[in-house]
């Protein structure tokens, strides 16, 4: 609930200040029993730079883009040109994603495999020679994007990423269910400015498999296989999970493949050299590891690994638009996330329509973001139903990216199709680049959406696609819901102020003015797609007042006599204003600006 993006210069009363929480840079929610090395507080200080030195390159970075702050950025590193003393210096993810001036070309790359070593993404150099490079390194073929991404996932469980071996790390307890189920969210990364180092290498040793094989594939290039399994995992949980630099030599000597799974990593768009010192490896994105049940007619507990691939939380991009085309970012995992994979009844609902497990489920991911909802679901269904598949929808084409990326990574990859669509305006959007004339441009969504459903489920699709049954068992949505304040046609009225807190609150985050409109608009299309017999809802959202007026406004924009089952996993309990705005705003400024428009 917190402002993940704030850091110390708020200047808010201590009332508003004490509503809002402390922000920490590793968050802990109440944990206990993590080691030193996550509650130690920060090193005395060494004369680094000011974190309201940090506060105005974010400010700036912000409001007038990436290239403006990069200089600053590269001189709270203090002489980039020079090797960095890691016993001094920043070493988080953040700022030297904020320092380095390819930054924006590395987020466009995220999720999308290439062969070879990346063009050269205008830290040096000329254009001439990026675009002689680009030429040669054009997106590869499906089925060599596959083979890819199949590497990584090997490495990955070499290397035991799973939600278990993670919270054995951090000495969090995994026996009872109930406490941070199924995935890492009691840890949030670092942000530019931290004076948190990274973890050593060997914390958690205790929790390594000394038996030979480690359960994960047998010994290593470098010696025993439970402290190879343990080094290597605990490289990949210091880059991207707690958004710390690693060194090169470090990852060549600990992690599984060593060099070429850098490069492999590299060739993903997930993690690169830094740019002002090489000598480093950056991540870019998130790899969160969550654990989901898997339904079973012998009712045993058996759960499923599963990992996906997200943006940086916004404690480390400090925004929420990526890129060079200002893309907005891909939803971190979260609480929010998990709570809809957690409550999900899929096995009251198994029993209710038997009679699909032959033709195979079919399933609506709406707002789909990395794809969780969609994939956490055929994922458990994986046994009962293994022909079930799923449509992901969402504005944002980044998303769409990852969703792909992320169902190959878990196996998935032929059951999962993309679609962008604006939920608000009920229509099709093409995707970047597609012809002017390409027939799903501005199509009506509610129509494809039924077209691609029966032609995922190998169905032939006939001139009633668009008029005859619903083809949609399950219909999930994670929808935006921050009551963000619109901006003005004056964009300089209040100092740009409203501009900064819509960068700050995009797509993934800001469902309007009022915090309902993409709520709204699923809730008018979701019954021209739900199968009328056994078809079952899933939304989670949060809201300011979740009162009796909450349901009568659901009632009137579900407008149709088709009935359904569902559920709404939401906030019980009523926030005042004051409270959001003190969770939301960036100073006392915005304090104001937040309360005045929730009142």
């Amino acid at each position: 609930a917190e402002n993940p993006a704030r850091h110390s210069s708020s200047r808010r009363s201590e009332a508003a200040a004490a509503a809002a929480g402390a922000t920490t840079r590793w968050s802990c929610f109440g944990i206990n029993a993590l080691p030193p090395l996550a509650l130690a507080a920060p090193p005395s200080s060494t004369g680094r730079p000011t974190s309201s030195s940090y506060d105005h390159a974010r400010s700036v970075r912000l409001n007038h883009g990436h290239s403006a702050a990069v200089p600053l950025y590269r001189s709270l590193l203090r002489d980039g040109s020079n090797p960095i003393n890691n016993d001094e210096e920043d070493l988080s993810a953040a700022t030297r994603i904020a320092a380095a001036i390819g930054s924006p070309s590395r987020h466009d790359a995220a999720c999308r495999p290439v062969v070879g070593p990346r063009p050269n993404d205008g830290g040096e150099g000329d254009d001439k020679e990026q675009e002689e490079q680009q030429q040669q390194h054009d997106d590869i073929n499906d089925d060599g994007a596959e083979k890819m991404i199949q590497k990584l996932r090997t490495v990955l469980q070499q290397s035991g990423y799973d939600r278990i071996n993670v919270a054995n790390l951090f000495g969090v307890a995994t026996e009872n269910m109930n406490s941070y189920p199924w995935g890492p969210t009691y840890l949030t990364p670092v942000g530019a400015g931290s004076d948190r180092q990274p973890p050593p290498l060997s914390f958690g040793t205790e929790y390594a498999d000394d038996s030979g094989d480690g359960g994960c594939g047998g010994e290593g290039e470098h010696g025993d296989a439970g402290t190879m399994i343990n080094t290597s995992l605990s490289c990949l949980v210091t880059m991207f999970l707690l958004g710390f630099i690693v060194k090169r030599s470090t990852l060549e000597q600990h992690l599984f493949g060593g060099n070429s799974t850098i490069n492999l990593l590299e060739s993903l768009g997930l993690a690169f050299p830094c740019e002002i010192d090489p000598s480093y490896i950056v991540p870019y994105v998130h790899l969160f590891p969550m654990d989901v049940p898997v339904l079973s007619n012998n009712e045993d507990d058996t759960m499923e690994s599963i990992v996906l691939v997200t943006d940086l939380h916004p404690a480390a991009l400090s925004r929420t638009t990526v890129g060079t085309n200002e893309d907005g970012a891909v939803m971190y995992i979260g609480p929010d996330s998990l709570a809809l994979v957690q409550h999900l009844p899929l096995d009251i609902e198994l029993k209710k329509s038997q009679n699909r497990i032959e033709a195979g489920r079919c399933i609506l991911d709406l707002c789909t973001g990395s794809g969780i909802q969609a994939i956490s679901t055929l994922a458990a269904l994986g046994r009962v139903d293994p022909n079930a598949c799923a449509v992901c929808v969402d504005v944002n084409e980044r998303a769409t990216r990852f969703v792909t990326f992320n169902a190959m990574l878990n196996g998935l990859g032929d059951r999962v199709q993309v679609i962008k669509g604006d939920l608000i305006t009920c229509r099709s959007l093409p995707m970047r680049g597609e012809d002017d004339c390409a027939t799903t441009q501005g199509e009506d969504l509610v129509g494809l959406l039924r077209r691609t459903a029966i032609l995922a489920q190998n169905q032939d699709v006939s001139s009633t696609a668009t008029t005859g049954p619903c083809p949609f068992d399950i219909i999930l949505a994670n929808p935006p819901f921050i009551p963000v304040p619109p901006r003005k046609a004056d964009a300089k009225a209040d100092g740009g102020m409203r501009r900064s807190i819509d960068l700050r609150y995009g797509l993934f985050s800001s469902g309007g003015a009022d915090g309902e409109a993409c709520l709204r608009g699923i809730l008018r299309m979701v019954p021209q797609l739900l199968r009328p017999s056994g078809g079952f809802v899933g939304i989670v959202s949060e809201f300011m007042n979740p009162s009796e007026d909450l349901c009568r406004k659901m009632e009137q924009w579900w407008s149709s006599e088709v009935c359904a089952r569902g559920v709404l996993f939401t906030n019980e309990h009523a926030l005042p204003a004051s409270i959001y705005a003190a969770r939301r705003a960036d100073n006392e400024d915005e304090y104001n600006l937040w309360n005045d428009h929730l009142n």
